[in-house]
């Protein structure tokens, strides 16, 4: 240790030189050198090696130091800097030198030193007493969104150490509560994300310590409320219904609920964002509608509930279960007609009835009263067959039945079976006739000879079978034959008598026998006993010698004839005596037609005399 007013060290040896009252020039040279200048404006200079350069008290003068360097120490008063932020607080830059001051009579010139490149280790403080962190910058107030993540760094230089000691940070709430859970500070960075709904002011104090004391900051956090997304609480069920079957489904309250406690409106589509099907609507909480036949599968629902602004949805299956559908009609049978008495088929068009659901259906024919059909008439699945018979014109209503799986359509059409005219029929044949030439011969057609089916009214025509006229003696009046056969006529005459409905005939062939014999002959006493059983206007009657509405009247006798003739009339019929006729006449009385048949002659006794 050596005590001069200037002073010079060695290079080979860490020397101790300190000044006295006067202005010192100190120069340590090599080695870690120790150069205190004492009273007196001082320049010292450390050289090579790690240098310390002493400043006790404060009256130490104006001192320089000319060669600063990294590793050189400034030793000062602890009583009079605490620390590095002291003697910062107390230095200014000097043009290229930083000049730290004591007092007005003391400071400290770095040459050739910036303010900014000095720290801790530039320094040594003796006899010093630990000084409290200091805050040097408040912390400004910060906000965030919550369900935001944040992040918040407390800027270097917030805290000092007037001692220059380390400082570490550490946080809690204003009320020294812990953090909330979501907020995390790692020694001087904030990291947290606020959860949904949560929203408000926090309190955080930041305090730095240097392990023995310490200093603080509050600083404000604010959490801003935003929108925060519809939450689905509970999922909707799948679902079922049975396709052509009303369905409704209401979403149950609580399904989807909202943090803010916003109201939330729900709509619905098809998972993949298409609208739903036609059947199907939604009124903003319940679904209802009818699936059509023959529509069946699943279908995926999006329920969506909307805040307004943001949303929550879910996704549930609706399957529709086919069923067996009812075949349909799908065209109409058209009314058929038929002529009775002809041959009619008709096959039920293909595609007349259908299925829904594809199944193979059975036809059925019934007359739309559920009736058999008639006999005539057969259906073998598709198709109608049959011959109407003659008078079966009118019309039939015919229902077609389609049936699959107990269900069926039905369609009932006209079948109009239209009248032909039909020919006359011919019942009973005229019996062959005998008769002796020379008389004269009648016969009436028996009515019942010939009918028409359709009740057409015939007209009888008569001519020899070989088509020719009948001979001039005979006439035909479309009722009866009359004539007197001559002596010279042929032995037989076929003769043809025709029955027309004016459309079609039918005919009857009989023989006219004509003899030359002779018959035995009734006198007139014995004719004038007779008496005539007539059937007249329905009833059964005799008329006789004392009847007053018969005469007989015996103008001639040849062959022992006679004639019967109504009273007030001309005489209509006449009739030979040995043979029996049935002639027919029509009579007009009052008005009125009625027939007279005349059976046989009788006598009072009631026997037949021929």
């Amino acid at each position: 240790y050596v005590s001069i007013e200037n002073a010079t060290g060695s290079d080979a040896y860490g020397d101790s030189l300190t000044g006295d009252s006067g202005n010192n020039r100190l120069s340590g040279y090599g080695g870690n050198d120790t150069l205190n200048g004492a009273a007196g404006n001082d320049n010292l200079h450390g050289g090579k090696g790690n240098d310390t350069f002493v400043f006790e008290g404060t009256s130490f003068g104006r001192d320089v130091i000319e060669d600063f360097a990294s590793g050189d120490a400034i030793k000062l008063d602890g009583t009079l800097f605490g620390g590095l932020p002291q003697v910062l607080a107390n230095a200014s830059q000097q043009g290229s030198d930083t000049l730290i001051a004591v007092n007005d009579n003391s400071t400290i010139t770095l040459k050739k030193v910036q303010k900014s490149t000095l720290h801790a280790n530039d320094f040594v403080f003796a006899n010093q007493v630990n000084s409290a962190p200091v805050l040097a910058s408040t912390i400004p107030d910060r906000s965030v969104n919550e369900d935001n993540a944040w992040s918040y760094t407390i800027p270097a230089g917030t805290f000092t150490d007037p001692n220059g000691d380390a400082l570490t940070l550490s946080a809690r709430l204003s009320n020294n509560n812990a953090l909330p859970s979501w907020l995390s500070f790692n020694g001087s960075k904030f990291t947290g994300t606020p959860p949904a709904n949560y929203n408000g002011q926090i309190l955080i104090k930041v305090t730095a310590s240097d392990g023995s004391k310490s200093a603080s900051d509050v600083f404000k956090l604010t959490v801003k409320g935003i929108n925060d997304a519809p939450v689905r609480a509970k999922t909707i069920p799948d679902q079922t219904v049975n396709e052509d079957s009303a369905w409704n489904y209401t979403i149950p309250a609580g399904t989807f609920t909202d943090p803010d406690g916003d109201a939330l409106t729900l709509s619905a589509k098809l998972s993949n964002n298409n609208a739903l099907p036609s059947w199907l609507s939604f009124n903003g909480s319940k679904f209802t509608g009818t699936p059509p036949a023959n529509y069946n599968g699943q279908i995926l629902i999006k329920v969506t509930a909307s805040d307004g602004s943001k949303s929550a949805s879910d996704v549930f299956k609706l399957t529709v279960k086919a069923i067996d559908d009812a075949p349909v009609r799908a065209k109409t049978i058209p009314d058929r007609s038929v002529n009775e008495d002809s041959a009619w088929n008709y096959t039920i068009p293909a595609g007349t009835f259908t299925d829904p659901d594809g199944d193979a259906l059975t036809l059925s024919a019934r007359l739309s009263n559920n009736s058999a059909l008639p006999s005539w008439l057969s259906f073998n699945g598709s198709k109608f067959t049959g011959t109407p018979p003659l008078g079966s014109a009118g019309e039939l209503n015919i229902k077609v039945v389609a049936t699959a799986r107990g269900k069926s359509a039905e369609d009932t059409f006209k079948l109009t079976i239209t009248s032909v005219n039909q020919a006359p029929e011919l019942l009973k044949g005229i019996a062959d006739q005998y008769f002796i030439k020379g008389g004269l011969w009648a016969l009436t057609v028996p009515l019942d000879t010939f009918t028409d089916p359709d009740g057409d009214y015939l007209t009888l025509t008569a001519r020899l079978s070989s088509n020719q006229a009948l001979p001039s003696w005979l006439s035909f009046n479309g009722k009866a034959f009359l004539g007197r056969v001559p002596t010279g006529a042929a032995s037989r005459l076929a003769i043809k008598v025709i029955a027309s409905d004016g459309n079609r005939t039918t005919s009857d062939t009989f023989d006219l026998h004509l003899s030359n014999s002779k018959q035995q002959s009734l006198s007139q006493t014995e004719l004038e006993g007779l008496a005539l059983e007539v059937i007249y206007n329905g009833q059964e009657e005799i008329f006789g010698p004392d009847s007053t509405a018969v005469d007989f009247d015996f103008a001639e006798e040849v062959l022992g004839s006679f004639i019967m003739e109504f009273l007030g009339s001309e005489p209509s019929i006449i009739q030979d005596a040995l043979y029996l006729h049935m002639p027919l006449f029509d009579q007009g009385h009052n008005g009125l037609e009625f027939m007279i048949e005349v059976l046989r002659f009788l006598d009072l006794q009631d026997e037949i005399r021929t």
